[in-house]
């Protein structure tokens, strides 16, 4: 049975068009699925160490770059913002667009669905 959360977003143009609250529907089970394209580089569990890539646990809110622990690209720790939904969302469309610079050799979820599923999970299942 897929998991359906109801969750409300402040400033999230992907799920309302707006920076108005908006309520978005997820499906974490499909979120959860999706992750494991990122599991090839990143574990997501709070007792988990690095990877390739750093550890996503907790990922939204946190400052890009911020973990003292894993080695980043310049490019990376110089783009001074902190991972909100809605900065993750524009990085996991294009991740070399987004951040030109980055190492993460990934071409990025292109479908706003599987974005906004992924996040659920990141933002849900990983606090």
């Amino acid at each position: 049975m897929k998991s359906l959360f109801s969750i409300a977003i402040i400033g999230l143009g992907m799920f309302g068009g707006t920076t108005a609250l908006a309520e978005a529907s997820c499906d974490l089970d499909r979120g959860r699925s999706l992750f494991n394209k990122c599991a090839i580089c990143h574990t997501n569990a709070a007792d988990a160490g690095h990877s390739v890539g750093p550890n996503l646990f907790a990922i939204v809110g946190s400052m890009i770059g911020g973990a003292s622990d894993y080695l980043y690209t310049e490019e990376l720790k110089a783009y001074g913002k902190t991972w909100t939904l809605e900065v993750l969302d524009r990085f996991l469309k294009s991740p070399m667009t987004e951040i030109p610079g980055t190492t993460m050799a990934f071409a990025g979820f292109k479908k706003e669905a599987d974005r906004k599923n992924l996040l659920c999970y990141l933002n849900l299942a990983t606090q």
